[in-house]
């Protein structure tokens, strides 16, 4: 968590409430467990806040990635994420 707070400081982003460490810890345990970032309502449901929590808690979900500390995403992943776009 200590890690994460550091990281929150530099991207900008405010305070990280237990709301925000409930995310970044599923995003996490997911990506240690099936080596890929969970699908964006996936992790609002299991825990347990509302569809659109990753936009709400980090603006985006690369924020919510780099937080978790995840190995930095390809390039495919980051145009999923920032404009829904899948690799021809």
């Amino acid at each position: 968590e200590q890690v994460a707070c550091a990281l929150a400081e530099i991207a900008g982003v405010d305070e990280l409430t237990k709301e925000r460490i409930d995310i970044l810890k599923f995003v996490r345990e997911y990506y240690k467990k099936y080596n890929f970032f969970p699908i964006l309502n996936a992790v609002c449901k299991n825990v347990h806040q509302p569809k659109n929590c990753i936009n709400e808690k980090f603006m985006d979900p690369l924020t919510a990635w780099k937080l978790a500390g995840l190995p930095q995403p390809g390039e495919d992943i980051i145009n999923i994420v920032e404009y829904g776009q899948t690799p021809t």
